[in-house]
């Protein structure tokens, strides 16, 4: 419930209105937003936090031959700021970028003399649920022979509904893999969402990362049902 205090117009405001709240923070006024009925985690949003630290640290213990050999990297690449100008980090920032990334395929450190951007390119074909069968089969285009890791993150509605409001989103699964693929997903799906079934508005978001832990562009595709 929020309070307002009025003059010719409304001059101050302190309270929650629907998913609103409003409250000052000294000598400034802060405004806070989230969907109704909906629970904010940090660690589900970015499952990269629950290592960062242990990373950060890491970079302190390198030698400085090997920082050296992060730093000239650093040279090679560049990415988006917030503006979208692309710029070049530093050899700290790209360790940690890269690092984080790969960390949850496999928890050892990259060596930088083996960097590589190159990320195969793939297409999602089809995410469907055979009623009749009660296969959800997820099948992915591509041309290259190069091994990839393809991270599967699975968002699902919170009911069954014709509008849905995706809030329960988690990476569940990866594979490793050199050419086109089917991936039944149902079995995956389950076991991070008991409730699930096939009558819940599900889609799929999918991203390649290489062993060097540079990461394509991230796919979505919705579920569609079949008799």
């Amino acid at each position: 419930m929020a309070t307002f205090k009025l003059g010719a117009i409304i001059t101050d405001i302190a309270g929650s209105i629907g998913g609103t709240t409003l409250k000052r923070n000294g000598t400034y006024k802060v405004i806070m937003n989230k969907p109704s009925g909906s629970a904010y985690s940090r660690l589900l949003t970015n499952q990269a936090l629950s290592y960062l630290g242990s990373i950060f640290k890491s970079w302190t213990y390198l030698s400085e031959t090997d920082k050296n050999e992060w730093n000239a990297q650093a040279l090679l690449y560049t990415f988006p700021d917030k503006f979208g100008t692309l710029r070049n980090i530093s050899g700290r920032q790209l360790y940690i970028k890269l690092n984080a990334q790969r960390y949850q395929i496999n928890p050892v450190t990259i060596d930088p003399s083996t960097l590589s951007s190159i990320i195969v390119p793939f297409v999602l074909n089809t995410f469907i649920y055979d009623i009749s069968s009660g296969i959800s089969s997820l099948t992915v285009n591509r041309d290259d022979a190069d091994i990839n890791t393809y991270l599967f993150t699975v968002e699902i509605s919170t009911n069954p509904l014709r509008s849905p409001t995706f809030i329960s989103r988690k990476t569940i699964h990866s594979l490793a893999v050199g050419s086109s693929f089917s991936v039944q997903m149902a079995p995956y799906i389950l076991a991070e969402f008991p409730y699930w079934t096939y009558d819940y508005n599900t889609r799929v978001y999918v991203e390649s990362i290489n062993s060097s832990g540079f990461k394509s562009v991230m796919q979505s595709i919705t579920m569609t049902v079949v008799p």
